[in-house]
């Protein structure tokens, strides 16, 4: 239940030891000068990461699933407790909590992931839904239902969000608009988060059957597919 900080020779800087009965989770997330670390307790610190300073300590009361996602000067966190789902926003000064709101109906939401361009959050679920939030206050921009079972976050270019689906989709979808742009047949089920290849203008995502496919992002014509030989769940996806 402690967490280490070590210089490039290998040699410990700092380290700093949870609570009793609690245990880092391995959610940590990094800016210019601070490490935000989520505990398995749902408990948020933030330490300055050159020497170790505990900055605040924020008690949620509950699970936190993924990473923090760091935006400007503030903290994203998804969390759950009793079969419940919650997306929060805290101040990463101070620790004070902005706002939190539930995400009804969602039953196992994705890592939140940012519109710059339009200031919204995003989060899927395998629901079959994207709901998008706008990220200063929390409230509903607009939910797009009825994408089948999505299988993967949303990854936003510009306007543009694309999400994949266990039965074999691939979505372009216009933030602004609120409509699909395209939707590109995959051999099967979407198994990675999708990648933009910004030098192409492509999107690159890996399936249930191990192909890697390669799509435009502006026209969703396949470009080429790989296969891979595996069948495992990526997590990421380099280009």
């Amino acid at each position: 239940n402690k967490l280490f900080a070590a210089n490039h020779q290998g040699q410990t800087k700092w380290w700093f030891e949870a609570q009793p009965n609690d245990s880092y989770s391995g959610k940590i997330a990094l800016s210019a000068n601070s490490l935000f670390a989520a505990t398995s307790k749902g408990h948020l610190y933030k330490f300055d990461k050159n020497n170790g300073h505990l900055d605040w300590l924020l008690e949620t009361n509950k699970k936190i699933l993924f990473s923090p996602l760091l935006y400007k000067n503030f903290v994203y966190l998804i969390s759950a407790q009793d079969d419940q789902f919650f997306l929060s926003k805290v101040n990463g000064h101070d620790g004070q909590l902005q706002w939190i709101r539930k995400l009804l109906g969602f039953t196992a939401p994705s890592q939140a992931t940012i519109s710059e361009k339009n200031q919204l959050l995003l989060i899927t679920d395998p629901n079959g839904s994207l709901l998008c939030l706008d990220l200063n206050n929390g409230n509903a921009y607009w939910q797009k239902k009825k994408l089948g079972e999505v299988s993967t976050p949303a990854t936003v270019v510009g306007e543009v969000a694309y999400v994949g689906t266990s039965d074999a989709k691939l979505y372009a979808i216009h933030l602004k608009k609120k409509e699909d742009l395209w939707v590109y047949e995959l051999t099967s089920g979407a198994t990675s988060p999708i990648t933009h290849i910004p030098g192409y203008n492509h999107v690159a995502v890996l399936t249930q059957s191990g192909y890697l496919h390669i799509v435009d992002a502006t026209t969703g014509e396949g470009q080429w597919r790989y296969n891979t030989y595996t069948k495992a769940k990526v997590n990421t996806l380099f280009a």
